[in-house]
């Protein structure tokens, strides 16, 4: 693999610190960092860039589920010491008391199966049986966007599962709100613009995200448009910002 381009060094940067980088890929590029001054400037610049977005989530409860294999994993850990062996005597003496019990238990056996077929002599009952299965969702996607030499920042990110797009907005870009709008575009794989939507002009607005399929390598962009959006459904204005739309 190529690590001196710069294009990938960025990806695997941002995906190391955004968690996405598994496995044996994750062990490489921690290697790397060890011999690599430059690499470690750019992970730095990501961890800066994307910290942010920590104040954007809320805390979630972890479900039952995860508890109880947390619970069954600590049992699964533990040793259970085995019982001391017994002399021949102790042996002997516990033959009797076990004899008894087998035979308590032939007769008990005996019971149970004369009860089994008077419950069978009566009529079936129907039982319905409810099951009940996890749907696993899509994690969302998160991109960053900032415009060149101007105090504005934008955190977008895009559920489709639940067909939603929720923007924060950390300072403001300089235009005209009387006539000018900024609009919200993905690319697909090909590069054709979609658009997404309106910039708020707050700190924050949840968008309905519209009806299509996500890329396999989605970009998102804000250009300059006016007021209301781009009349053609495509960019008019000059595109202030581009990122990568990278999936938790």
């Amino acid at each position: 693999m190529k690590y001196q381009n710069p294009k990938l060094r960025q990806m695997l940067a941002a995906e190391y610190v955004l968690g996405t980088l598994h496995g044996a890929a994750r062990r490489r590029f921690e290697r790397l960092l060890k011999k690599d001054a430059a690499l470690v400037k750019e992970l730095r610049y990501w961890e800066r860039r994307l910290a942010p977005l920590q104040r954007s989530f809320k805390p979630v409860v972890p479900r039952e589920i995860v508890w109880a294999e947390i619970e069954q994993r600590i049992q699964a850990a533990r040793v259970v010491a085995l019982p001391a062996a017994r002399s021949v005597t102790e042996d002997r003496g516990r033959l009797g008391f076990w004899r008894t019990l087998s035979a308590a238990a032939s007769l008990a056996a005996v019971g149970l199966g004369y009860a089994l077929w008077l419950q069978l002599q009566q009529s079936p009952q129907v039982i319905e049986q409810v099951r009940t299965v996890q749907v696993i969702q899509p994690m969302p996607y998160v991109a960053m966007l900032q415009p060149t030499n101007v105090p504005a920042q934008w955190i977008v990110v895009v559920t489709p599962a639940r067909r939603s797009l929720k923007v924060s907005a950390a300072g403001s870009y300089p235009h005209d709100l009387d006539t000018q709008s900024l609009q919200l575009w993905v690319l697909d794989d090909t590069g054709q613009p979609h658009p997404m939507g309106l910039m708020p002009e707050g700190s924050n607005a949840d968008l309905p995200l519209p009806e299509m399929k996500m890329p396999q390598k989605p970009v998102i962009a804000v250009s300059l448009e006016p007021k209301g959006g781009s009349p053609t459904g495509l960019p008019t204005g000059p595109v202030l910002t581009t990122a990568p739309l990278l999936q938790l």
